[in-house]
């Protein structure tokens, strides 16, 4: 017989995002940013917007802490490799004792 493409496309989406560690927003570094763009609240709940409106099968976060009490921490719960909210994944610290690292999430 003849291959028949499919009809349905099973797609999978990838986001890949430099977070902007809270430890590296000082207003130094980003002169031409306003102050309340760099304030991590602000900065926590428009990340966390934009990621419920892309809903990713996969996630990638660079500049992320994830080993603090960290308020991205509370909503995504990674913590020794799991995260809750329908995602496992897999915190990576920078060495050199940098507080930030890569997370990747799926």
């Amino acid at each position: 017989g003849r291959a028949c493409p499919s009809r349905h496309f099973m797609g999978l989406s990838v986001l890949t995002w430099n977070v902007l560690a809270e430890t590296y927003t000082k207003p130094d570094y980003f002169p031409k940013a306003r102050p309340g763009d760099l304030n991590w609240n602000t900065r926590h709940r428009r990340i966390l917007d934009r990621l419920t409106n892309l809903a990713a099968d996969i996630l990638c976060f660079q500049e992320y802490e994830g080993d603090t009490q960290h308020p991205m921490d509370r909503i995504l719960t990674l913590r020794r490799g799991r995260v809750f909210h329908n995602y496992d994944g897999h915190f990576t610290k920078r060495p050199r004792g940098r507080p930030d690292g890569v997370a990747t999430l799926w």
